[in-house]
C-alpha cells in the first residue's frame, strides 16, 4: 500500500493518534478537533447511528470526526465551524455539562429585508421641448452674451 493511500484512508476514517490527551475535554462547553475522551466517543456514536461517522469510536476527536461535525452542521443549517459546541450538541441530542461562563454569546440578528425602490427611468425624455421653451432660452443666452461683452 502507497503512503498517499494510508494517508487517505487515515484521514478518512479518523484512525490515527495525534498530540497529547487534553485532560478535560468539555471544560469549555465544547468539543474540538484534538481532545479525547469519553465525551468525543459519545459524539462519534451519535454521529455514527447518523451515518455520518464510518471510523473507529476511538474517542480521539481528528479528522474523521471533524468531517462528520461539518457534515452534520451543514445538513442543519448550524454555522459549519467544525466544533461541537452547546449548540451542537444540543441538535445531535447530547447535553453538554454548563461550563463556567456567565452567558453564551447572542445570536446574530438576521439582517434586515432590502428595500425595494420604485424603478426609476434614466432615459432622456422622447418628447421634444414647446417652442416658446426653446425662444426664451435663446433670448436668455443673447442677452446673457451681450451683458457680458457690455462689462468686460
Amino acid at each position: 500500500m502507497t503512503r498517499r493511500k494510508e494517508e487517505a484512508e487515515l484521514i478518512e476514517h479518523g484512525d490515527y493518534r495525534m498530540g497529547d490527551a487534553v485532560a478535560e475535554p468539555m471544560a469549555d462547553g465544547m468539543l474540538i478537533k484534538g481532545e479525547r475522551g469519553t465525551e468525543v466517543a459519545d459524539l462519534q456514536k451519535r454521529l455514527a447511528d447518523l451515518a455520518l461517522y464510518t471510523g473507529r469510536i476511538d474517542g480521539i476527536f481528528g479528522f474523521g470526526t471533524e468531517k462528520a461535525v461539518l457534515d452534520f452542521l451543514r445538513a442543519h443549517g448550524l454555522m459549519a465551524d467544525g466544533y461541537a459546541g452547546p449548540l451542537t450538541l444540543e441538535a445531535l441530542m447530547l447535553k453538554p455539562p454548563i461550563p463556567d461562563v456567565d452567558h453564551y454569546p447572542e445570536p446574530a440578528p438576521k439582517p434586515a429585508e432590502p428595500v425595494k425602490r420604485p424603478q426609476v427611468s434614466t432615459a432622456a425624455p422622447t418628447s421634444k421641448p414647446p417652442p416658446w421653451l426653446i425662444a426664451i432660452l435663446i433670448i436668455a443666452l443673447i442677452v446673457g452674451a451681450s451683458a457680458a461683452l457690455f462689462f468686460s
